[in-house]
């Protein structure tokens, strides 16, 4: 089911909100109707209340505002358990390593679909903490964790917020050009591997002016206001 929303928020460029309908539906039928509406927001350009059995689906064009809730029997578990599992897989992988940081990047945004992104930033990060540090901390060699979301679209730019829990740290910046990147920094011990992943996460908003610099060339903004 979260599958089916997934694949069609992507490919429309169109965001979901309401409940989602029962477990037992009928997955086939229900996965095709939602994708063809789907198309018709996006093609469209206007918002669509989809009703199935006692169930109500709200689609409207463009990325997810701050608030809204796709809920539904399977959403939690399966947002969960996908991206539990996953910071799984890359412990596995480098469970022989003497050392490793595991960087997990959430493509598709997965998460604004789900309660946890309307909460506060604390919250998001003891959320993630508690759902993903333990997967990770099974493998030996694993020192710590950071999931970050792959950058979200935001006008006008999200001013930066950064919080901190005991050793874990959580970050929102705007990312060039019109992005917003919110990451969980989640180390084990905070020493020095903790602190040079952080300074990545703190330099991810200006590294590409920085490069851009050092090769003589003008800033980002400067490049896009003169194109």
């Amino acid at each position: 089911m979260f599958a089916v929303v997934d694949e069609s928020s992507r490919r429309h460029r169109v965001h979901f909100s309401g409940q989602l309908p029962i477990i037992e539906t009928d997955l086939d039928k229900w996965g095709v109707w939602v994708e063809q509406q789907a198309a018709d927001v996006g093609r469209l350009g206007i918002a669509l209340a989809l009703r199935w059995d006692e169930s109500e689906v709200l689609v409207a064009p463009g990325d997810a505002p701050t608030g809204v809730e796709l809920v539904g029997p399977s959403i939690e578990v399966d947002v969960g358990s996908r991206i539990r599992e996953r910071v799984s897989h890359k412990a596995r992988q480098v469970e022989s390593a003497p050392a490793a940081w595991l960087w997990v990047e959430n493509h598709g945004a997965v998460d604004l679909l789900s309660p946890v992104a309307s909460a506060s930033l604390p919250d998001q990060l003891d959320a993630y903490r508690a759902l993903l540090f333990d997967a990770a901390a099974a493998t030996a060699s694993v020192q710590g964790l950071t999931f970050s979301s792959a950058g979200r679209r935001r006008w006008p730019p999200v001013t930066p917020e950064h919080v901190v829990t005991g050793v874990n740290r959580a970050a929102v910046h705007p990312v060039p050009l019109d992005r917003a990147r919110t990451t969980y920094h989640l180390p084990g011990v905070d020493g020095p591997v903790s602190s040079v992943m952080w300074r990545l996460v703190e330099q991810d908003s200006t590294w590409l002016d920085v490069a851009l610099m050092k090769l003589g060339s003008p800033s980002v903004a400067k490049l896009v206001k003169t194109a």
